[in-house]
């Protein structure tokens, strides 16, 4: 083999490391960033949010709507003779 054989060959071994090596250095620091999201000691996490109110009564909802009654009385108007 020429000596530029070698040097081809030592091109292709390091491209393969450094892709390799990116790779690792990707997974290792998306890793780090999805464990520390959960095991986080400092004091700069956002604070929560304030509680829900508590739920409405029904009879309130009723004055909501206003005077005027949800279903209305039924009007038939039609004639279905002896049945």
């Amino acid at each position: 083999m020429a000596s530029r054989d070698f040097i081809y060959l030592a091109l292709i071994a390091l491209a393969g490391a450094i892709f390799y090596l990116r790779g690792y250095h990707a997974g290792f620091t998306r890793g780090k960033k999805i464990f520390d999201r959960f095991f986080n000691d400092n004091d700069a996490l956002a604070a929560l949010p304030p509680p829900e109110p508590p739920p409405v009564p029904t009879t309130d909802l009723v004055v909501l709507r206003g005077t005027r009654a949800f279903f209305k009385t039924p009007n038939i108007r039609a004639f279905f003779g002896n049945n």
